[in-house]
């Protein structure tokens, strides 16, 4: 399956947690990368959003998530 990090967030967006919040974030946000590397979103999170220390904690557990839930292995950028 080739789903995208945004694509499977969708799947959260009525949770009441901080993966919700992502989920809600990036189904309002037309600008929100559609993609399946962690280090796009975390920089558009991070640099282009401003998000603070708790969204991108939510990002990072549900990046974590994603990528165990579908086979996703990326190789970071040092």
């Amino acid at each position: 399956m080739d789903v995208t990090f945004r694509e499977w967030l969708y799947q959260f967006k009525n949770d009441d947690f901080r993966v919700g919040t992502l989920a809600r974030y990036a189904y309002c946000g037309a600008d929100f990368p559609d993609t399946r590397e962690f280090d796009k979103v975390y920089h558009y999170l991070k640099f282009t959003a401003g998000a603070g220390p708790e969204l991108i904690a939510g990002f990072k557990f549900a990046y974590d998530t994603y990528r165990h839930s579908t086979n996703v292995y990326i190789y970071l950028e040092k």
